[in-house]
């Protein structure tokens, strides 16, 4: 294995060329699972909204606000270290993680039903019941995320495809269902049950049975912790910076204005569907790229880039062009006074595309103590400088001030993309001729 920016031009460029066509399935079949979880979840809101009112979608939104802090915490803990260790070994290596994975997400799941019980039952009874609502569908979620990032890493993303199809299948006929008897535990299990389908064609597809538990705690220890704890830390400090970020806004600006903001940045939500979709696919190739050399992950990792970017582009575009148009019609004329907001937040979008793709190679890298730093970087300049340009400028300071910070971010992690990838290819450099010798 030779790991350098070295190899020539026209060699590099052949085989991106090569990645690309393999990675771009892999994509396509991303974009169709994602859009199958977020239509999902979606379902989820319409029905709380049109069956339990606004205070019952309320309690439900405090216990889905919960419920994806745990799936985060699995992805950081478990199944994007999974990826990292696994996606360059053969067959029978990468089934003998998963297994050990699925202990692994077995046991974070017990954990965090418990703490939500917990939680459910100290809490007042509106805060409380919401988590108590999601306690019974956490592991099955959480096993759904870990066997759908095992098929992507296999290659696999059409059979991943196939089980979102089919849970957004389960949860239309169950939600139908509902509305015969309207709880919001029907509500809630009608949503749920697609992640139990999902989540045992997902065992089927991968055969991933539990392994012992005392093998899961050594793999997990030995493999995926090194990376996991990073990704853990960098989950916390952007769910944090989430929730300081909207309660300094909300105390600047105050509610009209904040509405105001939060109603521009929810134009761009189609394009959270970009990145989960591209990141499920992306991740496994840049790894599997690094076996080969630095160029090929980095240059991979440019690509991704490139397909986000120009997406984000393309919708900024059409409703940047008519935005004023497109506020009102969404969510009503009171909101078009805020449409001069669009474009500072899609740029912001456009940035955060931008970088996607050395995210990944960062994570490729195990350069977990990298991506905790960038994160508290990001915190910083988006706090100090949104928050900072609001007191003076209101709402379009926040949002011109969010999108300096992430140019400044941006550059920050492409820095530390090559930085990480440089000193890579000197560490292949030094063992190589100790292996040729």
């Amino acid at each position: 294995m030779h790991q350098s920016f070295g190899g020539g031009p026209l060699r590099r460029i052949s085989r991106l060329r090569m990645l690309g066509g393999r990675i771009h399935a892999q994509m396509l079949w991303g974009l169709v699972d994602q859009g199958c979880l977020s239509a999902a979840n979606f379902a989820l809101t319409v029905a709380a909204a049109r069956l339990l009112g606004p205070a019952g979608l309320g309690q439900v939104f405090v216990g889905f606000t919960f419920f994806l802090f745990s799936l985060s915490l699995q992805r950081a803990l478990v199944s994007d270290p999974l990826v990292v260790v696994s996606a360059r070994l053969g067959v029978e290596e990468r089934l003998k993680a998963t297994r050990a994975a699925t202990t692994a997400t077995v046991s974070l799941a017990a954990v965090m039903v418990i703490v939500t019980c917990a939680a459910g039952l100290g809490l007042p009874a509106r805060i409380g019941g919401g988590l108590a609502l999601f306690a019974p569908w956490i592991l099955p979620a959480m096993l759904n995320e870990l066997f759908r990032t095992a098929l992507f890493r296999d290659q696999r993303g059409a059979e991943g495809a196939r089980n979102g199809v089919v849970a957004l299948l389960v949860i239309v006929v169950a939600m139908a269902v509902t509305t015969q008897v309207p709880s919001d535990w029907a509500v809630v299990s009608a949503w749920g049950l697609g992640g139990l389908a999902a989540a045992l064609l997902g065992l089927v597809c991968t055969r991933a049975w539990p392994s012992r538990l005392a093998e899961s705690w050594r793999w997990w220890l030995e493999e995926a912790w090194p990376l996991g704890r990073w990704l853990g830390a960098e989950s916390l400090v952007i769910n944090g910076r989430l929730q300081l970020y909207t309660l300094l806004l909300a105390a600047v600006l105050g509610t009209t204005d904040l509405g105001g903001l939060r109603a521009a940045e929810s134009l761009f939500a189609l394009m959270t569907l970009v990145g989960p979709a591209l990141s499920v696919a992306g991740l496994p190739a840049i790894t599997r790229a690094l076996a080969r050399s630095v160029s090929d992950a980095l240059g991979l990792a440019t690509r991704i880039s490139g397909i986000a970017l120009a997406v984000v582009a393309v919708y900024l575009v059409g409703v940047g062009v008519a935005r004023a148009e497109v506020m009102g019609l969404v969510f009503g004329q009171e909101f078009v006074a805020f449409a001069h907001l669009v474009i500072p937040i899609g740029v912001a979008q456009l940035l955060g595309g931008g970088v996607l793709g050395y995210t990944l190679f960062l994570k490729a890298c195990s350069a977990g103590r990298s991506l905790f730093r960038y994160q508290i970087a990001f915190s910083v300049l988006v706090l100090g400088l949104s928050v900072g340009l609001a007191v003076r400028y209101g709402a379009e300071g926040a949002a011109w001030g969010y999108t300096a910070a992430c140019l400044l971010a941006g550059g920050i992690m492409v820095v530390l993309a090559y930085r990480v990838g440089a000193r890579r290819a000197d560490q292949a450099r030094t063992v190589q001729p100790a292996i040729d010798r």
